[in-house]
């Protein structure tokens, strides 16, 4: 789930500073309202697999130059979601935590956009036979019986309409870094995988 929150100000000379309203030191505050939130969802009631719901500021954009006291501030974050969550009330969570930031200051202003992206949870039981089938495939080929693990990151299943597996080759600790890669060894061995998953659910 993507949002993003605007902080806004009034932009005048940077040599006049008092006289403007700076939106990114608004921002700051926004970021440090937010900065214990993955230990407010830390104490919530984990999912099975899941565990918690946790929170990332992503991309902050503001100021046009440096000569300008800034009177907007954008910041883009990520929160990933359990199956329980609603997009709707993580709005609420945040709201919750930056309201208090107008009584400090009267003239702070925010804005929550419509969310950037909002995929749901995929959640799909442990017993599915989509699951047992890629399971007794694993256990085919190394001999060792294969741990059910969440995958946290953001897939396209949830819109599939189908029981859908998040299961590959590659690990996330590559993913969207300098050097991504997948190993050879990894991508044979997950098509074979995928092959007698598929014989066993059409058999």
């Amino acid at each position: 789930f993507g949002l993003f929150i605007r902080t806004f100000g009034k932009a005048v000379h940077s040599s006049i500073p008092e006289q403007g309203e700076n939106a990114i030191e608004r921002m700051a505050q926004v970021v440090n309202a937010l900065s214990d939130y993955n230990e407010e969802l830390a104490l919530r009631e984990p999912h099975p697999l899941c565990g918690h719901g946790t929170y990332s500021p992503g991309v902050i954009r503001g100021g046009d130059l440096a000569s300008a006291v800034p009177d907007f501030c954008e910041l883009e974050i990520d929160r990933r979601l359990l199956p329980s969550d609603m997009s709707k009330d993580v709005c609420k969570d945040i709201a919750r935590r930056l309201e208090p930031l107008k009584q400090e200051d009267p003239g702070f202003r925010y804005e929550l956009s419509e969310p950037s992206w909002d995929i749901p949870a995929n959640d799909l039981p442990v017993e599915s036979p989509v699951v047992q089938s890629l399971l007794n495939a694993s256990v085919e080929l190394t001999g060792q019986p294969e741990e059910v693990r969440s995958f946290p990151g953001a897939t396209d299943a949830p819109h599939l309409k189908t029981p859908a597996v998040v299961c590959g080759p590659g690990s996330l600790v590559q993913a969207h870094s300098l050097n991504e890669f997948v190993e050879v060894e990894q991508c044979v061995r997950a098509t074979k995988m995928y092959l007698r998953a598929v014989c066993d659910l059409l058999a």
